[in-house]
């Protein structure tokens, strides 16, 4: 009877003793875990780089600055990122990211920090914060910042050696555009078609700039046509009463109101130009097909002559137009002969008024070539 009240006894004990146990450890496990919760939340958020100053807002501020540009040049530019399966020009730009591929920035190969968001940028390499392709012209942007200052890279170049050679935009709206934003202010609609200067020409005022190619970004230079042949021209067709007008401004030829052509210097093409040259058909560029003219200036039989020929001519003279002063009715008058063919034949002929082109419209000259 002693003995099991004992055995009784001693469980109860037991019991409450674990009990209390149980009570303690728990006590002192939710102290520890509220030490550790407090001693997390007390902990700043670590840092992984400089604050380039880049964020989202700023992020969708160019985005939407970027459809508004490629709808005023006609363009269409899609943005890249490390997952992007965006092909320019043979390589892969999303894989080129994650690479952490170099870029060579005015000739000088350098690694650089591809898309680093707000705090993980670069004190030394150029911060690429944003990527804009158009893969049908051929048109590469890099917006970058490196210290304090931000600017826009651009190539319409193949990459050479598995490397694409940039340099700073002579775009002045979307140069302008990244400057507002990076600053925090807001951008303005970009002009239809935006102007563009070659980076290594004199800085020019916005009114001279309305004669260059948008579509240029300063990588090929341009063939400025010569001062004499610079003007309006006009025509009438001698078969028809049509009257045909050419206009030469700076590198600008349009015929009649079509499409203008601009005029680039085929003795400096691209990267991209060469490989045609070398026989890569498929290295040609749509835009550069339609739009751009080669342009060789030289005398025909003493008299001053340009010669055009479409950029990726390969056969044939192209068009040869040669100004000669002539005697029309007791004045002399400055007038140029359209020419075709290897003796640039031809006897159309342009003035500089309408009225003339139509006085003279039968005339011929003793400088006329005939095949």
């Amino acid at each position: 009877m002693k003995k099991g009240l004992i055995i009784a006894t001693s469980a109860a004990l037991a019991v409450v003793l674990s009990a209390c146990g149980g009570q303690s450890n728990k006590h002192a496990t939710t102290s520890s875990m509220r030490t550790i919760k407090t001693s997390q939340a007390a902990k700043p958020a670590k840092k992984t780089g400089v604050n380039v100053g880049w964020d989202g807002d700023k992020a969708d501020q160019l985005r939407d600055y970027m459809a508004d540009f490629g709808t005023s040049m006609q363009q269409k530019y899609d943005e890249v990122t490390a997952a992007s399966d965006t092909n320019f020009m043979g390589v892969n730009l999303g894989q080129y990211i994650q690479d952490k591929k170099q870029v060579s920035i005015g000739g000088t190969t350098q690694a650089v920090k591809w898309l680093p968001g707000e705090h993980g940028g670069s004190k030394t390499k150029e911060n690429i914060l944003a990527v804009y392709a158009d893969t049908s012209d051929n048109i590469l942007y890099l917006f970058a910042k490196k210290g304090d200052t931000a600017r826009v890279l651009v190539t319409q170049s193949a990459a050479q050696n598995g490397v694409f050679d940039v340099k700073e935009t002579a775009n002045t709206d979307i140069k302008d555009a990244f400057t507002n934003i990076m600053a925090g202010h807001s951008t303005t609609k970009p002009h239809s078609g935006s102007t563009a200067v070659a980076a290594n020409s004199p800085a020019k005022k916005e009114k001279d700039n309305t004669n260059m190619d948008p579509h240029a970004d300063g990588s090929t230079p341009t063939q400025q046509f010569p001062s004499w042949i610079q003007g309006t021209w006009y025509s009438y067709d001698q078969d028809t009463d049509d009257v045909h007008v050419m206009t030469f401004k700076n590198n600008e030829l349009q015929y009649s109101g079509s499409t203008p052509t601009y005029a680039y210097d085929a003795r400096h093409r691209d990267a991209n130009d060469l490989k045609w040259q070398n026989g890569d058909m498929s290295a040609t560029i749509p835009y550069r097909e339609n739009n751009w003219i080669e342009v060789n200036v030289g005398p025909v039989m003493g008299h001053p002559a340009v010669n055009i020929r479409g950029w990726y001519q390969s056969a044939g003279a192209g068009e040869t137009y040669y100004l000669v002063n002539q005697n029309v009715h007791g004045q002399t008058i400055p007038v140029i002969t359209d020419g075709s063919g290897a003796g640039a034949w031809g006897s159309t002929h342009y003035f500089k008024s309408q009225s003339l082109a139509q006085q003279n419209r039968n005339v011929h000259f003793s400088s006329d070539q005939s095949n």
